[in-house]
């Protein structure tokens, strides 16, 4: 199965990414990645392997990012089967990391992206109350305690808007 064939998804940022230079790390860096992971009987990373490869590059992959990679890398024959029991061999493993991580800069342009669907009047600032009402219930919700140490740590103003601007 290709990868790069289009599949309906409710995230649109599911999708791959398409860009000319995607190729962020080096596929010497991936392939010291891929080693580091690899079983030493298979010589093979498992596919549930890839979110935690993905945070450790500083990605953040949705859970519908994960479910559209564990279905294009999932062979046919195998589907229903776990994550963990799919390998994948070096050519997909690359695949996979180049198409899914996004440069520092592509990251903050999506934050800012996010952040000025609270910002009605891009003033810089967003209110607080409905940005936690997503954050609780739409996507891959935060939990209450999540939610609280977010805000906690983001500190927004006395008046309850948090100031982004600048990013």
């Amino acid at each position: 199965m290709n990868p790069s064939d289009e599949k309906e998804t409710k995230d649109e940022t599911a999708q791959p990414v398409s860009r000319q230079d995607s190729q962020i790390l080096k596929e010497s860096v991936i392939k010291s990645i891929y080693d580091s992971l690899s079983s030493a009987k298979s010589r093979k990373v498992t596919l549930n392997q890839i979110c935690r490869c993905l945070q450790m590059l500083n990605q953040c992959p949705t859970s519908a990012t994960l479910d559209k990679i564990y279905s294009d890398y999932t062979p046919e024959d195998m589907e229903g089967i776990g994550p963990e029991s799919i390998t994948l061999d070096l050519d997909q493993f690359t695949e996979i990391i180049q198409t899914y991580s996004y440069t520092r800069e592509e990251r903050l342009s999506q934050l800012n992206n996010a952040f000025l669907f609270f910002d009605k009047n891009e003033s810089g600032v967003v209110d607080t109350e409905p940005m936690k009402t997503m954050l609780l219930t739409v996507g891959d919700c935060f939990t209450d305690k999540e939610c609280n140490e977010f805000f906690k740590e983001a500190a927004p103003g006395t008046d309850g808007k948090w100031p982004y601007d600048g990013m």
